[in-house]
């Protein structure tokens, strides 16, 4: 890991630590925890935990470039998380 002056920048569209998102697929609800680098690539990831019952895997991590990424579902275009709620302040 490298020193903190080391790491790379936060990206601008990094979503809000509390905010919740919606999955394209399915409409499920996530909410963020937390944002953290990654040690092996030294990158951003978003940490969100389902707003559903998830014994087996109560938190979730994706890098921010995916987070915010477009896909391809049903013909039609759309971002992996859509914004649901902000946060409060």
């Amino acid at each position: 890991m490298p020193p903190s002056s080391e790491l790379p920048p936060l990206p601008n569209d990094a979503p809000r630590i509390g905010d919740v998102y919606l999955h394209y697929k399915h409409g499920d609800a996530y909410r963020v925890t937390g944002l953290a680098i990654d040690t092996q690539t030294d990158t951003w990831v978003v940490v969100y935990a389902p707003l559903y019952p998830s014994p087996a895997a109560p938190l979730f991590t994706r890098p921010v470039r995916d987070w915010n990424a477009e896909v391809t579902w049903n013909g039609s275009t759309t971002r992996r998380f859509l914004p649901a709620s902000p946060a409060t302040p």
